[in-house]
């Protein structure tokens, strides 16, 4: 098994499991091959924060996680990309959340 690497569909590191002779990521159990960069190529990876409002990459971080764009002076914060988490219950959590809301919104919108 190929030790731990960066998944970029689940994000943080992530170890492999075999499956029916494929070799899947551990976090969202993508084949290892489409999901795992490797260090050099993270660290080529743009990850700027981009305004909501305007979409430019010039901002200054003010505080951990929030930002104020130089472009538009929005103040805007880092978007949550803790959605996929290897553990069961925190899965099953976030998903009861996501019904429920669909739930409301349906309700909310006659149905739809």
């Amino acid at each position: 098994m190929p030790e731990k690497q960066h998944c970029k569909i689940c994000g943080g590191m992530r170890g492999a499991f075999c499956h029916n002779k494929q070799i899947l990521c551990e976090g969202c159990a993508t084949p290892v091959a489409s999901c795992h960069i490797s260090d050099d190529l993270l660290r080529k990876i743009n990850r700027k924060p981009r305004c909501p409002n305007c979409r430019s990459t010039f901002s200054e971080e003010i505080e951990k996680d929030r930002y104020c764009c130089k472009t538009c002076d929005t103040t805007f914060e880092a978007p949550d990309m803790g959605y996929v988490d290897d553990r069961p219950e925190n899965n099953a959590m976030k998903n009861e959340a996501y019904a429920q809301a669909n739930v409301i919104r349906k309700l909310r919108h006659g149905g739809r």
